[in-house]
């Protein structure tokens, strides 16, 4: 099912929906309220330099410590 496209509100924000994109092998991107702060459950690739391991932290726990 590729070539489609989904948009929707913020106001309508939902868990279980970006988890069917994901079921279904899609991509989302999306701004974040900050009371929704979700794990870092994988990276999909090895960074070089100064890079530290964001898997198993908090989005907005680290954002503070990110510079690039």
């Amino acid at each position: 099912m590729g070539g489609r496209l989904f948009m929707l509100d913020l106001g309508v924000f939902k868990a279980h929906r970006f988890a069917g994109i994901d079921e279904h092998g899609g991509f989302f991107v999306s701004r974040l309220k900050r009371s929704a702060n979700p794990e870092i459950v994988g990276e999909l690739r090895e960074w070089r330099g100064r890079a530290f391991p964001l898997e198993g932290k908090n989005v907005f726990d680290v954002l503070g410590d990110l510079c690039r």
